[in-house]
């Protein structure tokens, strides 16, 4: 080290040793995008800015083990003479951030008459209204299925559930606004 660096090394030395008062601590604002999902979290969330014209877009992968958990659990075997809306399997409830708009995402299993098959019931609800057209893409062991959601809310079935049971995940991505897309990335389901 040359002469003059000894020099300032020594004086802000010097002048941190004398500080004998704390800094003050800043109040930081929540930051809940950087904070990560716990390692045994069933899923986790993403968002994707509208960047380079890209679409808005947000989405969830729910984890293998997570998911094996849920189809494991007796809701999903048809009851004679139950209520369509009480029967079924809550696979994914959580809300993103969008700006200053809250979103709460909902994906439903229920059971079908089809053995061993489910239907996927998908539901968008949101404090502002939502970029149109609104689709949701799910995927998982080489099956994609890609629906618009009517008024928040769209269906996608038959889904087996042995497909499923054996996914290495579930992905669940939503994409708001004019998207380029294939015929095939569009079939309508059920």
């Amino acid at each position: 080290m040359c002469a003059r660096c000894r020099a300032v090394h020594a004086t802000l030395t010097a002048a941190r040793d004398e500080r004998t008062d704390d800094l003050p601590v800043l109040d930081r604002p929540p930051l809940a995008f950087l904070a990560s999902s716990p390692k045994d979290a069933g899923w986790s969330s993403h968002v994707r800015a509208r960047v380079g014209g890209k679409p808005l877009g947000f989405g969830f992968r729910v984890q293998p083990k997570f998911l094996r958990h849920l189809l494991t659990i007796p809701s999903l075997a048809p009851v004679r003479g139950a209520s369509a809306a009480d029967d079924g399997t809550l696979i994914l409830s959580d809300t993103v951030t969008l700006g200053l708009n809250d979103v709460l995402v909902e994906v439903w299993l229920r059971p079908l008459a089809k053995p061993n098959h489910a239907r996927l019931d998908i539901s968008v609800t949101s404090t502002e209204p939502l970029p149109a057209p609104l689709r949701v893409t799910i995927r998982w062991k080489g099956a994609r299925y890609t629906k618009t959601l009517t008024r928040g809310q769209t269906s996608i079935a038959p889904v087996s559930l042995s497909a499923l049971k054996h996914a290495t995940s579930l992905r669940v991505d939503f994409e708001a606004g004019a998207i380029g897309a294939t015929i095939e990335e569009y079939r309508e389901l059920g």
